[in-house]
Order: structure tokens, then sequence, then C-alpha cells
């Protein structure tokens, strides 16, 4: 019994082994920073993140707008009222 369950033990460490050989050669087979994919995305990437800044900003801006506008109609019936 003790053979059998050294042998699932070193099948497990020998796969832990080959998996860990695959991620080295993956982290290895990367483009390196400069490469023209590499800069292209990043690129895009930054794009990306300004257009989706400037929606946020105008979305906040609206925000801002139909808050000030509420409070100028929430404003005129005061007025009335104290008339």
């Amino acid at each position: 019994m003790a053979g059998f369950k050294d042998q699932q033990f070193d099948k497990r460490r020998g796969a832990s082994a080959e998996a860990k050989r695959a991620m080295l050669e993956k982290f290895k087979a990367r483009p390196a920073e400069d490469d023209p994919t590499v800069v292209a995305r990043r690129a895009e990437r930054q794009r990306i993140a300004e257009e989706r800044a400037a929606r946020e900003a105008a979305r906040e801006a609206a925000r801002q707008e139909e808050k000030t506008r509420q409070e100028a109609e929430a404003a005129v019936p005061r007025e009335r009222a104290e008339r």
C-alpha cells in the first residue's frame, strides 16, 4: 500500500513540476515592452480610459445641472408662498 501512495505522490509532484515549467515558458515567451503590438495595446487602453473619464465627467456635469435645475424649481414655489 505504501508503494501505491508513493506513486501517486510522484505523479502529483511531476505534474506540479510540469505546470511550473509551462508557466515559466509562457512568461519567457511574452513580448518585450517595446514590442509594437504591446505599445499599440497600451495606447488603445489609454485611449479607452481617457474616453471613459470624459464620459464620466459629462455625466457628472449633467447630474450637477439637473440638481441645480431642481433646486431652482423648488425655490420658485417658496417665493410665491412668501408673498
